[in-house]
Order: C-alpha cells, then sequence, then structure tokens
C-alpha cells in the first residue's frame, strides 16, 4: 500500500471496513490514494493532507472519511471528482448496490438487499441511477462498428416491438411518445452465446401498421418476428461491414478523448460519457442492402439504381421507374 496511507492508518488508529474498503479501492486506482492542500494561504499548501474519520452530526450512524488539513483545517472528500462522488452514500453501499447490478438483481430485489445486510434504506431512485451509470459506462467498450452477428450454421432471433401502440387511434395514448425498438439475439454458438444487437427510435408510427407495401432500407426494422437459421448478416460470405472495408476503431483515441476531458468536472464528465455511450451504430449502405434483401418477400430481389427499392425482377425496376422516378 502507498506510504501515505500507511502513516494515515497509523495516525488514525481507527479499524473501520469503510477505511478498509477506502484502500482497496484505492489500490486498484478507483480514487486517489492522496490529497494535496488547495488553499493557497495555507502553510501548508500543497502539500499531502491527512485522512480522517468523522460523523456530518452527533445523531449520525455512519461515519465518513476524509482528508483533513493539519494547518488550516479543510476537509476534502475521498471521492472529490471521482465517480463515487455523484452519490452521496457510504462507499460500502455504493459497491453494495454495484455487486448486485452485477448479479443482475432487479432494483426492488437490490433496495430490499441493502436493507437487509447494511440495515440501510435506499431509494429506489438512487439503485435506478447507479444502474443507469453502470450501464452508460459499460456500453464504451463495446466496439460498435465491428459488432457481427450470423452466419454459416447459426441462428439469430430478429423481433420488434412497439411501446406505447395505440389501438384504433382513440384515447389519450395518442399523445404519447411511440418508441420502436429493434433487436437481435444470437442463440447459443460456442463463444458467441447470447451475442445481441438492440437499437430503439422513437417516432410515428411506421408506414405498414398503415397497410402500406415495405421495399426500402427500413425493411429490417419493421419485419415481423422470426428466426433465421445459417443467416448471411454481416458473415464472411457476404462481405458485409468487412473489415477490410470499413474503418476498425480505435479504443486508444477514446482513452485519448476521455484524458482530454479532465479540466471538466465529473458532472460534465459524465454527460460527455453518456453523448459517448448513446452514439447509435450507424450501418454501413452495403449492410442495410444486404440485410433487406435477406427480408425481403422476393426470393432474388433486385434494387433500383436510384432508390434502392427492391423489386421482384427486371421488369418490376423498370416499371418502378417508370411510376416512381419519370
Amino acid at each position: 500500500m502507498n506510504e501515505c496511507l500507511e502513516s494515515n492508518n497509523k495516525k488514525m488508529n481507527i479499524e473501520s471496513e469503510d477505511l478498509k474498503l477506502f484502500e482497496k479501492i484505492a489500490k486498484i486506482g478507483l480514487i486517489k490514494n492522496d490529497q494535496k492542500c488547495s488553499k493557497t494561504f495555507c502553510k501548508k499548501f500543497g502539500t499531502v493532507m491527512n485522512l480522517k474519520q468523522r460523523k456530518r452530526s452527533t445523531n449520525a450512524k455512519n461515519a465518513i472519511i476524509s482528508w483533513r488539513c493539519s494547518s488550516c483545517g479543510t476537509f476534502k472528500s475521498i471521492f472529490e471528482d471521482w465517480f463515487f462522488s455523484l452519490f452521496k452514500k457510504p462507499i460500502r453501499i455504493i459497491l453494495a448496490v454495484i455487486r448486485s447490478w452485477a448479479a443482475e438483481l432487479t432494483v426492488s430485489k437490490t433496495v430490499d438487499s441493502i436493507l437487509l445486510h447494511f440495515d440501510h434504506n435506499l431509494n429506489r431512485e438512487t439503485v435506478s441511477s447507479i444502474f443507469f451509470q453502470m450501464r452508460q459506462l459499460c456500453s464504451l467498450s463495446l466496439d460498435k462498428k465491428n459488432l457481427k452477428l450470423g452466419g454459416q450454421g447459426k441462428i439469430v432471433e430478429i423481433d420488434e416491438s412497439l411501446y406505447a401502440k395505440v389501438k384504433h387511434w382513440k384515447g389519450k395514448d395518442l399523445i404519447r411518445p411511440q418508441v420502436w425498438t429493434f433487436g437481435l439475439v444470437q442463440r447459443k454458438h460456442s463463444s458467441t452465446n447470447g451475442l445481441c444487437y438492440l437499437t430503439f427510435a422513437e417516432g410515428e408510427v411506421p408506414e405498414n401498421e398503415k397497410g402500406s407495401d415495405l421495399s426500402d432500407d427500413e425493411t429490417l426494422a419493421r419485419t415481423d418476428s422470426t428466426s433465421v437459421t445459417e443467416n448471411d448478416l454481416n458473415s464472411k460470405e457476404t462481405g458485409v461491414d468487412s473489415t477490410e472495408n470499413d474503418e476498425v476503431e480505435d479504443i486508444n483515441s477514446i482513452s485519448k478523448n476521455l484524458n482530454e476531458m479532465r479540466f471538466l468536472n465529473i458532472k460534465e464528465k459524465l454527460n460527455e460519457y453518456r453523448k459517448l455511450a448513446l452514439e447509435p451504430h450507424v450501418a454501413s449502405d452495403e449492410a442495410k442492402e444486404q440485410v433487406a434483401a435477406a427480408l425481403s418477400k422476393h426470393t432474388n430481389p433486385i434494387s433500383c439504381p436510384i432508390c434502392k427499392a427492391l423489386m421482384k425482377n427486371e421488369r418490376g425496376v423498370k416499371l418502378h421507374i417508370a411510376k416512381k422516378h419519370s
């Protein structure tokens, strides 16, 4: 352990669970293992502060660990400018919620578990917020540009759902925004077990709900539920989204961008991370054409050279051009 932590522990002479947790997460770099006094008028300006365990009030149940300057008496949180500073909760509670999220527990079960094991009342909103932040952080590590599903002998399940769906076009639900979700899940196959892709879009009901024909590049997001065996989606045989034609995402560039945001405070950093996490995946034109052809109602469809609409044969293409583009 860092010499600073060891010397501070000897001065505190306190063996607490929160202190042990602080030492563990400081070792792996989740928080700083030292803080320096930032008050320019202080005699010990720029020197390392000491750890201090204290209570916010005399009636408080939980003690908190802070950095304290022995000269000017300034306190600093051990979580300042770090992820844990977003939540004003003891570190053991935050780690317990993260552990529950990793175990895929629901929000309500997490609240009950925290109350049972730590005798701590936790709001559902706090648990939901921590769960949301963890999902955003994990999504940053996804290689969205090179996500590939399907292939020879593999099964991919395709499904779409409409939330806030309105029946008969009547009722108060008409004012609610309708959200389409579309997902693909690859069934068990060696190391790619459970590989999936999910996207959503907020907008009006697609044209196919109103009875019109589908023959555009959005067919993928509007098809009925189906299972495709020996799917050619994004496989080597089709060459869709080939890494030879597409730029491979440079993970180091993400780290560089995050390092450039160190001048921001933790909330501004959080907003930047959220933008990166919610950045939608943009499929290539070739991928859209391959997917539309695979899900077309025609056996060997031929695309229109102008609008890429899929037709049954050459005659259909000529009629389509004469009708739509003349």
